[in-house]
């Protein structure tokens, strides 16, 4: 086994669920604490030399406290004790005496309480070093204090804790030592793997990136030094016999009339050898060294070609990090203006990958590889960076990816794609696109003024998919044949949850698929939908038949039998044809049937539009 991945393995296994509890401590949320575990993992995994050979634990546990820091800049504080959802067993420690156990269940909680009473400097100084196994030189690091000041608050606190517990303080960290702390979601087997499997595909991609750069290098190097190697020995070792036919002048070595001339020796050097005329064997072994030659200068061309390409989307990704379009009121928001476009592009096209893989393995029957589902959710992830701070500040009545599939975000995505595929938009095409974004800008405003307290919000949001199609497609027109087919798959265009530039991404999450084998068996199973969302009885529920009869006939265009594996990638046609369908329904619904206030809200702000898909029935 690869010596990093062993290392890397050998940290999961025996610095997790210290990492956990120091993680745990800092954000108070076992999600969050989760997420930074495993990104503190994905840091040792990009840089396993880093890892201590002897006692990973010093480094690896600055490391967490760096990254659960950076997650706790990022989000609100919260309130979690560190005991909520912990896996008490106190029968384990104490036999099956239920009085036992029931008292130190009891003396556990006491604990977690005056723990989590304690000033957060404090509580984070004794857990880093009463639980966690730090030292006070690791913690002080690890929190970014002096030394001494974290000898002082472990002092302090643990001062706290032996008046809270009328305790005496030397007692506490015994206490402490084996206190339960709640474990991650799911259970510390499936966070381990989790862990694992993201480190160990990380350290994957993270190695075949180096030996694309660091082997081509290798491979030039020991390239050269054959070459040079060849060349010195056909000119200085090989002299005259050997090298005889190997150049088009006189071969070095040979008398007036061509032979050779026998070698002289240095009386006063030792004797060597007299090269008589050339050998068949002599012959081939230059005709091997002509040929290896000749294999490894192939191979050098090709190393620097792939260097070269290596080190362009290097640039690449280190220059495209800016916006390329800041069109309208949008383009001043300070999200837009400081993402990493170039890392939202690569996560993208890794996204991309997956999903399609994911997609392929579906429609044999297959479940794709566990670390493409890795990858897919670590690269959603730093997508989902750029959406946290949009959120609220893009508009859009959509429930999910409102702000992904809105205008600025598509048209800076796709400009850094191809920036990053080496085929980037010129500055025509960058005028050609800024100018759509203005006019979507304004076209998008005039509409949501229309709008009123009696529109529904499917309606509304019926329009936004309608409109960002039309930017979508106009767009995709100024772009080269080339260029589109990076951004967009032809087989995959605008295909729900495989064309990632599409609406439908705004729809995907929200739209309930709603199939059968027959149109009939469709509307009577969103008739039951319906009547349990607008809290219907029996005899109320007949009301629905009339707008289900006319909904029946608005989505005749959609019923094409399709197989099972496809019944959630519809085009974005078929969701602009659902879409209306829904909308009408939804007028109907309001117009035609005795709703409460409560039942009536609750529709005006349904964001549900319902695809009907007819199931083809397989043969056999």
């Amino acid at each position: 086994m690869d010596p990093h991945r062993r290392r890397l393995e050998a940290l999961v296994r025996d610095c997790g669920r210290r990492a956990w509890i120091v993680a745990l401590a800092l954000l108070r949320n076992r999600d969050d604490a989760l997420d930074a575990v495993q990104q503190a993992f994905l840091v040792a995994a990009r840089k396993p030399r880093k890892i201590p050979a002897d006692d990973p634990w010093p480094w690896f546990a600055v490391v967490v406290a760096h990254e659960a820091r950076n997650l706790r800049r990022k989000k609100r504080p919260v309130t979690n004790k560190l005991s909520e959802g912990a896996d008490m067993q106190a029968r384990d420690l104490l036999g099956s005496d239920p009085g036992a156990a029931s008292e130190q269940r009891e003396a556990n909680e006491r604990l977690h309480t005056a723990l989590a009473g304690l000033p957060a400097r404090e509580r984070e100084a004794v857990v880093f070093t009463q639980m966690a196994g730090m030292t006070h030189a690791v913690a002080a690091e690890a929190l970014d204090v002096p030394r001494k000041t974290v000898s002082a608050q472990v002092s302090r606190g643990l001062d706290r804790l032996g008046r809270d517990l009328r305790r005496e303080p030397k007692a506490v960290p015994g206490a402490l030592a084996v206190l339960p702390i709640a474990g991650p979601p799911g259970g510390w087997e499936a966070a381990t793997e989790l862990w694992m499997q993201s480190a160990v595909s990380t350290l994957a991609s993270s190695a075949a990136a180096a030996t694309g750069v660091i082997g081509g290098a290798s491979l030039m190097s020991k390239t050269w030094i054959a070459i040079t190697l060849t060349a010195a020995l056909g000119v200085g070792f090989l002299g005259g016999a050997w090298t005889q036919g190997l150049s088009s002048g006189e071969p070095s070595g040979t008398g007036p009339d061509g032979s050779l001339a026998q070698m002289t020796v240095d009386p006063g050097r030792p004797s060597s050898p007299t090269l008589g005329p050339a050998s068949p064997d002599a012959s081939g072994e230059v005709g091997a060294l002509r040929r290896e030659v000749k294999d490894l200068r192939e191979k050098l061309t090709a190393a620097e070609s792939t260097n070269t390409e290596l080190e362009r989307r290097l640039v690449v990704r280190s220059q495209v990090i800016g916006p390329t379009f800041t069109f309208g009121r949008l383009g001043q928001l300070d999200a837009i203006r400081e993402a990493n476009w170039g890392e939202m592009a690569a996560a993208s096209n890794v996204v991309h990958d997956a999903i399609h893989t994911i997609f392929e393995h579906k429609t044999r029957g297959a479940t794709a590889p566990k670390d493409v589902f890795l990858r897919l959710q670590e690269n959603v992830e730093k997508m989902r960076k750029y959406e946290y701070r949009t959120i609220g500040k893009v508009p859009t009545d959509a429930k999910h990816n409102g702000e992904i599939t809105h205008p600025i975000t598509m048209a800076n995505l796709m400009a850094a794609i191809l920036a990053e595929a080496g085929i980037p938009l010129t500055e025509a095409q960058i005028e050609k696109i800024n100018a759509r974004g203005v006019a979507f800008e304004g076209e998008f405003a005039r509409l949501r003024d229309r709008f009123t307290e009696a529109t529904p919000r499917v309606e509304r949001m019926l329009a936004e998919y309608q409109l960002k199609g039309r930017f979508t497609d106009e767009v995709t027109a100024v772009l080269t044949a080339e260029q589109r087919a990076k951004v967009v798959d032809p087989a995959m265009k605008g295909l729900a949850g495989l064309d990632l530039h599409s609406p439908t991404l705004m729809i995907l999450h929200t739209s309930p698929v709603i199939a059968g084998d027959s149109i009939e068996k469709i509307a009577q199973k969103l008739r039951g939908v319906l009547a349990h969302k607008l809290q219907l009885g029996e005899e109320e529920a007949a009301a629905l038949d009339g707008p289900l009869q006319a909904w029946r006939h608005d989505v005749r265009g959609l019923l094409a039998p399709v197989p099972h594996v496809r019944l959630k990638h519809y085009t974005y046609d078929e969701g602009e044809a659902a879409g209306q369908a829904t909308v009408a329904l939804t007028r109907r619904l309001l117009d035609e049937l005795r709703l409460s206030e409560t039942a009536r809200a609750s529709l005006l702000d349904d964001y549900a539009i319902y695809v009907p898909r007819v199931v083809e029935h397989q043969g056999g």
